[in-house]
């Protein structure tokens, strides 16, 4: 899944003037939230920072703040300014991640989300219980980022699935854009391995994943 955050606002911060989306599927889906070149994991609920969990340094920041002001105006997302001031209405920044735990990934995946091949990610349940975050929402916001933390497209959370980890069908698997079905469980199972080990919890493959289906609200390039 993974989908690393980069930033600091967590899911809490979304403008209120958006209007909340019916169920979709947020596809930005993980693991493959094909992608990827091969199948990949996803986004990861601890967000915030790199494609290797760093906090994005000043020039980073800024550059999100930009890309925001841009995407919200593009997108008709009603600006806060006028009712918080500036400084509060920047800090409802929505969170800004990059897909896996590579920027390799995150590349591979970012694309595949551009292309419209990848409208779902998924994350592992028991990786957002294990550090306190929210598990995502309808109508959540969020900035998908590349390998380099470059904004590349402001998305929006359209659907939102609990599924255990075995129940998962082909019809997710096409929506991370990743291969077969077959292909989706052995790169998933090991990319929520990785990710537990990392958080030193269990894996359980009896477990259940977040998938989160999305939609692409503006992007960098325009197209």
């Amino acid at each position: 899944m993974s989908r690393n955050d980069s930033e600091a606002a967590g899911r809490d911060d979304v403008d209120p003037g958006l209007p909340a989306e019916g169920s979709a599927s947020d596809a930005a889906s993980d693991g493959g939230r094909s992608s990827d070149g091969g199948a990949s994991s996803d986004r990861s609920p601890s967000a915030e920072g790199s494609a290797n969990g760093a906090i994005p340094e000043a020039e980073t920041q800024t550059e999100l703040e930009a890309f925001w002001t841009r995407a919200r105006n593009v997108a008709g997302i009603a600006p806060l300014e006028a009712v918080l001031g500036q400084d509060d209405a920047a800090s409802l920044r929505p969170p800004a991640f990059a897909f896996g735990d590579s920027p390799e990934m995150s590349d591979r995946l970012a694309k595949l989300v551009l292309d419209g091949e990848k409208s779902a990610t998924s994350a592992w349940l028991a990786s957002y219980e294990a550090e306190g975050i929210d598990i995502p929402e309808v109508g959540d916001l969020s900035i998908m980022c590349d390998g380099a933390d470059r904004p590349l497209a402001l998305l929006r959370t359209t659907d939102v699935r609990k599924i255990p980890f075995a129940d998962v069908g082909p019809e997710i698997a096409r929506a991370e854009g990743e291969g077969t079905l077959d292909e989706w469980k052995a790169e998933h199972r090991d990319f929520f391995a990785r990710e537990c080990a990392a958080l030193g919890i269990e894996f359980d493959p009896e477990g259940d994943v977040v998938v989160e289906f999305v939609e692409v609200l503006y992007r960098r390039d325009g197209a």
